[in-house]
């Protein structure tokens, strides 16, 4: 048996009183010939880490050895004492598990990274947040997560297609990565979303420093083949404990805080429970809303649209209002926004496009040749069915197409632009006006505005309040008249709330403008105001 044991090629050894006293030719190739050698002081050192001594016994034992040539080797033993008189004999018959270790190990590590980029996966990330919460709770301070969603990412697949679309990725991952130190985590939770980590001390401050820098970096273009491509990010931040108990709450939080910041346009968020969908209070109001509109309790005020040129009246725009039985006539600031996140949002448009459609048709029977505006929602844009809505509501009211203009904000456009430029090609069709609202606050592009069959452009009113005061708010103005001329668009300017304001616009070209100067209110305004003198009528120059 010893000469059988001697020439196996398989790991099987005696040993007895600390020593290796017969050993295989596969024991030798492991552990060397040297009897002083570490290779085999590490062998015997495993098989007394069982701490065997009875006739009879049994145990596995598993751990690194370094081999003869120096290489760490995974070896298994099961060990087995041998009858014997003297001191204890044992047989340890082992299996070199290197491999198989390094096959479960890389199962792990794949079980636990994104296989595109190579960041922790959604998974690990929810490990490091339970870490980082317990470390927040002992040293009593705070933790903060931010989530990351790329805008309009869909066009970079469907224009560079998604080799190139991974590629994109892989650099957003490791821009990111590179930012951050070496005790926070990136990682991605799927698609085109992921989430930073900042473990302890991680407060609001640090949080919104750190997601300022992500945006910065990721809308610097990036070259992928040989094409330029541009992305931007919205972000959303919870911390912990301010905003939530749980790594599961933390998440969903940080969650809804980032579709906030895409709603708004304003990029990055902070957790506030009254975005939150989920929220106790948000539910209630919802609620409220929801009552409001199946009892009749809104209103449309209209403010008029004026051509500077000759004062003339082209359009209204309808602005809904809520008439609340304790709080009176309420602005859309104060339910619009919630409205629509909660769902209501197209019950209450088709509500507005109907009332709206009525009263020109008023006007019109009276002789007043005004059309009327209305503002269209985000998700009426993503609604396949909105073109043969509009369709239904004009012949209804029996209102031409043309006296209709349909207002879309240009925050809209950062959300899936692609599929807001198909309805809008399709409304189009109609033969309705359509203009890009709120000019200025989101980040539309020229060429894309080329693209849209927009008929009108109307500048925001935060920067037209200004152009008489603010340099910089008459630069952009300017320069927005002057582009979308060069686009063959009506520009509108909105807010105009005195006299110089409208002698500074007709100065600088613009067409059209609404707003408080035009009317005392949206409330007491009717088209016939301005045929009777209601406005201020004196030549502006």
């Amino acid at each position: 048996m010893r000469a059988a044991v001697e020439r196996s090629q398989a790991l099987v050894a005696f040993v007895e009183d600390s020593r290796l006293v017969d050993v295989s030719d596969g024991i030798r190739a492991l552990v060397g010939d040297d009897e002083a050698g570490r290779a085999r002081a590490a062998l015997i050192a495993l098989v007394a880490s069982a701490g065997l001594a009875t006739e009879g016994q049994r145990a596995r034992v598993e751990g690194p050895i370094v081999d003869a040539s120096g290489a760490t080797r995974q070896v298994a033993f099961e060990l087995t004492v041998l009858p014997g008189d003297d001191a204890p004999r044992i047989l340890a018959i082992g299996h070199d598990v290197t491999a198989q270790l390094a096959r479960e190990t890389d199962l792990a590590r794949r079980a636990m990274t994104d296989a595109l980029t190579g960041l922790p996966n959604r998974a690990l990330l929810a490990d490091r947040i339970g870490q980082a919460l317990l470390a927040a709770e002992r040293q009593s301070t705070s933790a903060a997560l931010i989530v990351l969603d790329l805008d309009d990412f869909k066009d970079v697949n469907d224009t560079f297609g998604h080799s190139a679309g991974d590629a994109v990725l892989r650099e957003i991952g490791e821009r990111t990565r590179r930012l951050l130190r070496e005790s926070d985590t990136v990682a991605r939770l799927g698609g085109d979303e992921f989430a930073i980590l900042l473990p302890p001390p991680g407060d609001v401050v640090s949080a919104m420093t750190t997601a300022g820098k992500v945006r910065e970096a990721l809308e610097q273009p990036l070259t992928v083949g040989a094409s330029v491509v541009k992305t931007s990010a919205s972000l959303g931040i919870a911390l912990f404990p301010q905003h939530a108990s749980t790594a599961e709450s933390l998440l969903d939080h940080a969650d809804a805080a980032m579709y906030a910041a895409r709603r708004t346009g304003s990029a990055i968020a902070l957790y506030d429970p009254e975005n939150d969908m989920r929220s106790a209070s948000v539910l209630t109001r919802l609620g409220e809303i929801s009552k409001a509109i199946a009892a009749g309790e809104f209103d449309l005020s209209y403010q008029p649209t004026v051509r500077l040129a000759d004062r003339r009246l082209l359009r209204a725009e309808a602005l809904v209002r809520w008439v609340h039985a304790s709080r009176g006539r309420l602005r859309p600031t104060e339910f619009l926004a919630l409205a629509e996140r909660g769902g209501l949002g197209p019950l209450l448009s088709a509500w507005v496009l109907r009332t709206a459609l009525e009263r020109c048709r008023e006007w019109r029977e009276q002789g007043i040749e005004a059309g009327v505006s209305v503002n269209i929602g985000l998700r009426e844009l993503f609604d396949r069915e909105l073109p043969s809505k509009i369709r239904s509501a004009l012949s209804a009211s029996g209102v031409e197409a043309r006296a209709l203009t349909l207002e879309i904000s240009e925050v809209a456009l950062r959300n899936d632009a692609s599929r807001v430029e198909r309805t809008l090609l399709a409304l189009a069709k109609l033969g309705v006006r359509l203009a890009l609202d709120d000019f200025g606050t989101g980040t539309a592009s020229l060429r894309l505005l080329q693209r849209l069959p927009l008929s009108e452009l109307k500048l925001d009113g935060r920067f037209v309040s200004e152009v008489c005061t603010n340099i910089e708010s008459w630069s952009f103005v300017r320069s927005g008249i002057d582009a979308a001329h060069d686009l063959g668009l009506e520009v509108t300017a909105e807010g105009v709330e005195d006299k110089a304001t409208a002698y500074v616009l007709e100065r600088l070209g613009c067409d059209v403008a609404q707003g408080a100067y035009f009317t005392r209110s949206p409330e007491a305004f009717e088209p016939g105001f301005l045929r009777a003198g209601e406005l201020d009528t004196a030549p502006l120059n």
